[in-house]
């Protein structure tokens, strides 16, 4: 019998293995089933608006949207990661009243952030618009934004709160389900009665409040000592705030990084040029689409193993998240780059011209996602410093890129700045994670896939430049290679962890439909 005597202590150390691979893997399969239902509400409630006001109001809208999110990601304080850092610290000691504390003192601080901020920007709304962007009809964007900002908070902080107890379904109700669908049915409406731009804005607004309520009221179903009067909160906000203001730093110009483009082309062009670009850059994030939900259940489980200088089991955990983050993406690249100007006239005729914006950021997300989670892993092994360097850095090459690009090349040369900024800024946290931490998230696995990948898509890209087939057939072969390369990923040799996903994705959804189908008969 080959391999390791087995002990009490060895059997100990598999059962904590196949644990944390059950932990990735159904945290980021619930993920995945609530982003299924955001990501196509999202991009269906982006084409609604897009339609309904046109390139110039869809500009002004994502401008304002824009600054909104800064100004979210500074009020929020980085605090969304510093609550699952010490949560999840004070639940593995079992510390009530400090786990009470971290959420009372995030909220407490960062609704203080708020009322200043949403002050400063009312008042500031017509300099800003005026000076900046020379479009005095931004000014009652930025000013309705603004309320929007407060009740931001009160749902992404207790959304964060649910994700250090692992309970990703709870955040994922509130976040990708509730929170898109609400503002979905208020843009219907708003649509039906040919209502102008700022009831757009609004249903904007009414839709966080109806899902800050519900992130607060679901706190009692996973942390009822929340409401509990009788545990006092033992509140330690310093060592919370030192650890979330470089965090918040760091999210702040990351976000920054991805919205200079906007502000840039809306500084050096026209609101409807705005339009165009973020109706292609908006689709080309899609490209993330499984990073997050993955992301937000590896962030706890980094948390717990760091903590307890499990190094071995987090490169596992690192290993395993970052190939199925490449295998599940990879697809959804293909069909943003093959079928870029065709998706974007869904948006309306005038937006087909951002089909080059479309692929040069997919490309760039792509490479994004191929690094895994790296910025997670070097906020919670405490180098959120190392990650701020990075951030300004590859900031500031974006800024003088997009400054020297865009008055020549105009949208291609945003793409171009931002895309740049993302491969830079991933490559370089991926050298600092192993630099700092000995991981590394590429083994043979990743290769195979992306060689399989590789030489299906050079066929479709050969029969398409060959034959030059309409749409209809461009399609029906582009759908062969993708079941070609479904074939290819379920018929190869795989390990334990990947059996493992495959049957959790099995039982979570082809399962729940049979039991639908038996409920219904």
């Amino acid at each position: 019998m080959n391999g390791k005597p087995y002990t009490p202590e060895t059997d100990k150390h598999q059962r904590k293995e196949k644990n944390v691979t059950r932990q990735l893997a159904k945290g980021g399969l619930t993920g995945i089933a609530g982003y299924i239902f955001l990501k196509p509400l999202n991009i269906f409630t982006s084409i609604l608006i897009a339609r309904f006001l046109g390139t110039e109001g869809f500009g002004l809208y994502n401008l304002g949207l824009s600054i909104n999110v800064l100004m979210n990601v500074f009020t929020n304080f980085g605090l969304t990661q510093g609550i699952v850092k010490f949560s999840v610290k004070n639940q593995t000691e079992h510390d009530i009243p400090k786990i009470k504390g971290v959420i009372f003192s995030s909220l407490l601080f960062s609704l203080s952030l708020c009322v200043v901020i949403v002050i400063i920007q009312i008042i500031f709304a017509k300099e800003i618009s005026n000076w900046f962007f020379q479009n005095d009809s931004l000014a009652d964007v930025l000013i309705i934004f603004a309320l929007s900002v407060p009740f931001n908070t009160l749902y992404a902080l207790p959304a964060a709160f649910a994700q250090s107890f692992k309970k990703i379904k709870y955040q994922s109700l509130v976040v990708n389900i509730l929170r898109p669908l609400s503002f979905l049915l208020l843009v219907l409406v708003v649509i039906a009665f040919n209502y102008d731009l700022n009831f757009v804005l609004y249903a904007n607004l009414f839709s966080t409040i109806i899902t800050a309520a519900l992130s607060i009221y679901l706190i009692k179903n996973y942390f009822p000592e929340f409401f509990n009067s009788k545990i006092k909160a033992i509140k330690e906000l310093r060592p919370l705030v030192s650890f979330s203001y470089k965090t918040m730093f760091t999210g702040f110009i990351s976000i920054l990084m991805i919205k200079v483009d906007r502000l840039m082309i809306g500084y050096f062009s026209t609101s409807s040029d705005v339009g165009v670009y973020s109706a292609a850059a908006n689709l080309a994030i899609n490209v993330t689409f499984f990073l997050t939900p993955f992301a937000m259940i590896f962030l706890p489980i980094s948390a717990e193993l760091f903590h307890k200088n499990n190094f071995p089991e987090l490169n596992k955990a690192f290993k395993n998240v970052t190939r199925w983050l490449l295998t599940f993406t990879l697809p959804i690249f293909f069909i943003f780059t093959s079928y870029s100007s065709e998706l974007l006239q869904l948006f309306g005729k005038d937006y087909s011209l951002g089909g080059i914006v479309l692929i040069l950021i997919s490309f760039a997300e792509l490479i994004n996602v191929s690094t895994g989670p790296v910025g997670i892993l070097l906020k919670m092994s405490g180098h959120q410093t190392v990650d701020l360097t990075i951030s300004v850095l590859v900031l500031v090459i974006n800024s003088v890129l997009n400054l020297i690009m865009i008055p020549i090349y105009g949208m291609v040369g945003a793409a171009l700045a931002t895309g740049i900024a993302i491969i830079v800024t991933h490559g370089l946290r991926l050298s600092m994670v192993w630099k700092h931490l000995k991981i590394f998230p590429y083994d043979l696995g990743i290769l195979k896939t992306v060689l399989s990948f590789v030489v299906i898509v050079g066929c479709f890209y050969l029969f398409t430049t060959l034959l030059e087939p309409n749409l209809i057939l461009k399609i029906g072969f582009g759908t062969f290679c993708m079941i070609i390369y479904a074939l290819i990923f379920i018929l190869s040799p795989k390990n334990e962890e990947d059996v493992f996903i495959l049957n959790s994705f099995k039982n979570k959804f082809l399962n729940r439909n049979k039991k639908q189908k038996s409920n219904i008969n």
